[in-house]
């Protein structure tokens, strides 16, 4: 064979193998053209109430809200509100009665021969002390009293050193001096007889009300 023979021959085997190949993909195309229209006209063709087209719309919608989830910095904080506890009610009438109560130790006793007040006793003076502080239109009236025993101008004496004490305490815890008035009463006002003398040692307390003089009263 001549060498023109060959390089003909060659071309042409070489075309038939081209136009194979050219055939393998326009069938290839056609086959994934054809594909695709049976799907569609599968999906046409069941109807939009059936079970497999409800899956279908369903899949899609999951698919579709995968995306819309939002993540956690994204999300709205929740507000709580918690109610505030209502102020504990304090009874006015308790205040009241607490504001004008008097202390109702009455009566202080002393030792024989005795003047001093009773460091017991203080706790209780204070008490009269806080209250006429809180009530300046009181006064206080401070008895002083002792046994039958000794000379009649001894215990006059006595006595009224005896309310002269209770009222210094009174007046050394801030009391007002014009809201005191002592008297000595002496022996004249026992209370049981001789055999319980212990309690005519006394000064006795007695409030009233402080009488203030207007224009009307002359």
């Amino acid at each position: 064979m001549n060498r023109k023979a060959l390089i003909s021959a060659m071309g042409v085997t070489l075309s038939a193998f081209v136009a194979i190949g050219c055939n393998g993909v326009r069938q290839s195309h056609s086959m994934s053209d054809e594909s695709l229209l049976a799907e569609q006209f599968a999906m046409e063709s069941v109807p939009s109430d059936s079970p497999a087209a409800e899956a279908t719309v369903e899949q899609n919608s999951i698919e579709t809200n995968e995306t819309d989830v939002p993540v956690e910095g994204d999300m709205t904080p929740m507000v709580v509100e918690i109610a505030e506890a209502a102020p504990e009610q304090i009874s006015t009438v308790d205040v009241a009665q607490e504001e004008t109560a008097q202390p109702d130790e009455l009566q202080f006793y002393f030792a024989s021969n005795q003047t001093d007040v009773k460091q017991a006793d203080y706790e209780k003076l204070i008490a009269h002390a806080e209250y006429l502080i809180k009530h300046p239109d009181m006064k206080l009236k401070l008895s002083g009293h002792t046994d039958q025993s000794g000379s009649r101008e001894y215990n006059q004496q006595l006595a009224e050193q005896r309310a002269q004490s209770v009222a210094a305490v009174l007046i050394e815890y801030g009391v007002q001096p014009a809201q005191i008035v002592t008297e000595s009463l002496g022996e004249d006002y026992p209370t049981t007889g001789y055999e319980h003398a212990i309690y005519d040692r006394r000064v006795e307390l007695e409030y009233s009300a402080i009488t203030r003089l207007t224009e009307s009263s002359f």
